[in-house]
C-alpha cells in the first residue's frame, strides 16, 4: 500500500492538484507539501487544474439590446467600412483596444461623450444611434 507521500506526489505530478488541495486531502500544511515536492524533486506533468477566474469576454452578455446594436454597428463600420483593427479604431475614439472590444460586444456602459463620438464616426445623430432597429450588414 503506497504511503500518503507517494499519493501526494502522484496528485501533484499527474492529477494537477494544487499544494493547498493536497495539504487539505492529507491533513498536512501547505508548507509540508511544498517541502515534500522540493525534497523529491517532483515536476508536474499536467498543469494545475484552474478554478474560477474571469469568464471570456464573448461569454458575458451585452448590457442591453441598445448596447448590443451600437456595438454591432461599430464592428461593421470598423471592419467593413474602414478596415481597421481594434487598436486603430479605439485610438480614433480615444479608447484602448480592450474598451473598444467591450463596446463592440455591448458590454460597455457608454458615456454621453462616447455616444456622440460613435455617432459622429457612423454619420448618425444620437437619436438615430439610440433607435432600436434591424441592422443591415453591407456586402462587400
Amino acid at each position: 500500500m503506497p504511503s500518503w507521500k507517494d499519493e501526494a506526489i502522484e496528485d501533484f505530478r499527474v492529477r494537477g492538484k494544487s499544494y493547498q488541495e493536497i495539504a487539505d486531502k492529507y491533513g498536512r500544511s501547505r508548507h509540508s507539501i511544498i517541502r515534500l515536492m522540493k525534497i523529491n524533486n517532483v515536476q508536474r506533468t499536467t498543469p494545475v487544474a484552474r478554478k474560477g477566474g474571469r469568464p471570456k469576454s464573448e461569454d458575458i452578455p451585452p448590457l442591453s439590446d441598445i448596447h448590443k446594436q451600437i456595438g454591432l454597428q461599430m464592428n461593421v463600420h470598423r471592419t467593413v467600412t474602414l478596415g481597421l483593427n481594434l487598436t486603430d479604431f479605439g485610438a480614433q475614439l480615444g479608447k484602448s483596444c480592450v474598451v473598444t472590444k467591450a463596446m463592440e460586444l455591448g458590454q460597455y456602459d457608454f458615456t454621453l461623450m462616447d455616444l456622440w463620438k460613435i455617432g459622429e464616426m457612423l454619420g448618425q445623430d444620437l437619436t438615430e444611434l439610440m433607435t432600436l432597429r434591424q441592422l443591415v450588414v453591407p456586402s462587400g
